[in-house]
């Protein structure tokens, strides 16, 4: 891991960590961008499609001015690449990525409705569920409690039957 960011609230870009990793080939870099969700205690908020597409837009669009980004041209005239208008000139843009460098990772501890045909065919967003993560983190790993309200529920009930 090259460079990783942790926003404060009051520099907070939209997005819960930012980590800049250089390519395996080392011909540049990629950027991940980590969004974590959550439902409190007894709460059922879904995490929907146009929540996650919105973040996905919202992320792509601060990124374009510091990239190469595909130009869409017209009928006759092939696809072709063009710098941002930042690439190469600001810290972003000496990475030299391309729009294909970037990725929206979502860790969710929420429920989650059906995902759309742009999501789920987007290479570049990817999303770690709960059932995923429960496997992966213990409740002693996890430093906020409401994230495993399942387990809490079951010791107050345990708790109060006797």
């Amino acid at each position: 891991m090259d460079y990783i960011f942790v926003p404060k609230k009051s520099n907070n870009s939209g997005f819960d960590m930012v980590i800049f990793e250089r390519k395996a080939d080392r011909s540049g870099y990629i950027v991940i961008n980590i969004e974590c969700r959550f439902s409190y205690p007894n709460k059922k908020t879904l995490l929907e499609s146009n929540e996650i597409l919105d973040k996905y837009k919202l992320m792509h669009n601060k990124y374009l001015m510091h990239v190469k980004y595909l130009r869409n041209r017209f009928r006759l005239e092939s696809n072709s690449w063009e710098d941002g208008i930042f690439y190469d000139r600001s810290a972003v843009g000496k990475l030299k990525m391309t729009e294909d460098d970037i990725y929206l990772i979502f860790i969710v501890w929420r429920n989650i409705g059906k995902l759309n045909h742009d999501i789920l065919n987007n290479k570049n967003i990817i999303i770690v569920k709960r059932e995923n993560l429960e496997k992966i983190y213990t409740p002693s790993l996890v430093i906020r409690p409401h994230f495993y309200s399942k387990i809490l529920e079951q010791l107050n009930n345990t708790l109060y039957e006797k």
